[in-house]
C-alpha cells in the first residue's frame, strides 16, 4: 500500500443532520386558489360532524395550513408531481380518490 492511500476499513466521517425546524402537518384534503401573483394552498382535515351527540352524516372541513407559493414554484411542484407519482404508484398500487375519478368521466 502507498503513503497516500488510506486503508480500505477506515469509514468516511459520519454526516450530522439537523432536524427540519418546521411544524409537521396532515391534511386529507386540499384547496387551490390562484391569484394575479401567488398560488394559495389550503390544506385541511375533513372530520365528520356531530350534532347532539350524534354523527349527522356531514362532514366539517377543519384548515390545518395556507400555503402560499409563486406562480413559479407552484409550476415547479406541478412538475414534480407529475414525476414522483407515477413512481409511487408503480411501487404501491393506483391512487383512487373521488376528484381522479370524476375527472375521467369528464
Amino acid at each position: 500500500m502507498a503513503n497516500n492511500e488510506k486503508p480500505i476499513t477506515e469509514q468516511p466521517n459520519p454526516v450530522e443532520v439537523t432536524p427540519v425546524a418546521a411544524p409537521s402537518i396532515y391534511a386529507n384534503t386540499i384547496n387551490i386558489t390562484a391569484g394575479g401573483n401567488d398560488f394559495s394552498l389550503v390544506f385541511a382535515k375533513t372530520h365528520p360532524a356531530i350534532t347532539a351527540g350524534r354523527f349527522s352524516g356531514n362532514a366539517v372541513l377543519v384548515p390545518a395550513a395556507v400555503v402560499s407559493v409563486s406562480p413559479q414554484t407552484a409550476k415547479d411542484l406541478y412538475l414534480l408531481l407529475q414525476e414522483i407519482i407515477p413512481q409511487y404508484e408503480k411501487q404501491f398500487g393506483q391512487i383512487k380518490t373521488l376528484f381522479s375519478e370524476q375527472k375521467k368521466v369528464k
